[in-house]
């Protein structure tokens, strides 16, 4: 909190716990199926594409927050790419 106390519980499992799961739902489960099913018929290895496209998708998202860096917007990206191919 801003007082300098110590954050309380809920707020510590909002921010480690439910946000990435959201974040996992919506760019991994719903994201990556429609790009993958739009692809599909279009092209070879839609899913390996939309890995692709879902992970710079995501990246892009995170520079809402203030202050991130390239090095960090690439890490994301690269994890975000390993955990839609482990998806497919």
């Amino acid at each position: 909190s801003s007082t300098g106390e110590l954050p309380r519980w809920p707020e510590v499992w909002v921010g480690v716990a439910f946000g990435p799961l959201v974040e996992e739902l919506i760019f991994r489960g719903y994201l990556y199926r429609a790009a993958e099913w739009a692809l599909a018929a279009r092209i070879a290895h839609s899913g390996r594409v939309a890995a692709i496209v879902v992970a710079a998708v995501f990246a892009l998202s995170h520079l809402a927050k203030g202050g991130i860096t390239t090095p960090q917007l690439v890490s994301i990206f690269i994890t975000g790419v390993l955990f839609g191919v482990l998806r497919q």
